[in-house]
């Protein structure tokens, strides 16, 4: 797989936005609006070091993307080094980020400036899957719930922090068996 020339093919957040029904755009811009960064956060965004392009497999209607793309956005927006490109969902060629053996979105793949990955996020937390997967399925649906409102952008937007500053190089893929 050619990240370069996958980056290249993707749209900007714009035009995504501009694609998308008018619910979805306004319910994505909503997120946007409501997260919240500290004086620590912002500067450990401002002070992130090195230039990073993230190829993004997402799709409007995925209240999934809905919820963590404006953390990608908002990380962007905050500094000058982060930037990201959107494609639609392809199931060939997400095969490495599977899930469960399913493609999942949103898959955000980072990459250094020599288009060498960094590191992935997929789907929603690394915490939000450990504790669904630790949990009952009435709890889970729960946990899920909560997530699709937006309630766990705080973890989302540490973990995806953490693989722009290069704290984490694991790939964020871990299975579930549950169906969403």
């Amino acid at each position: 797989m050619d990240l370069r020339k996958l980056y290249k093919q993707g749209k900007t957040f714009e035009k995504f936005l501009q694609e998308g029904k008018e619910r979805d755009v306004k319910r994505l811009m909503e997120i946007y609006g409501s997260i919240k960064t500290d004086g620590q956060t912002e500067e450990k965004i401002k002070n992130i070091d090195k230039n990073i392009k993230v190829v993004v497999f997402a799709e409007m209607w995925c209240p999934d993307c809905i919820v963590n793309l404006p953390v990608l956005k908002k990380i962007a927006d905050l500094s000058d080094k982060v930037e990201f490109r959107i494609l639609p969902r392809e199931i060939d060629l997400m095969e490495r980020y599977r899930v469960d053996g399913r493609a999942k979105i949103p898959t955000f793949v980072f990459l250094d400036e020599n288009y060498n990955e960094l590191g992935c996020f997929v789907e929603m937390p690394e915490k939000v899957r450990k504790d669904i997967l630790e949990s009952d399925e009435l709890k889970a649906a729960e946990i899920i719930k909560r997530h699709r409102k937006g309630e766990f952008i705080q973890e989302a937007l540490d973990e995806i922090l953490n693989i722009c500053c290069g704290q984490r190089t694991e790939k964020s893929r871990a299975g579930t068996s549950m169906e969403f």
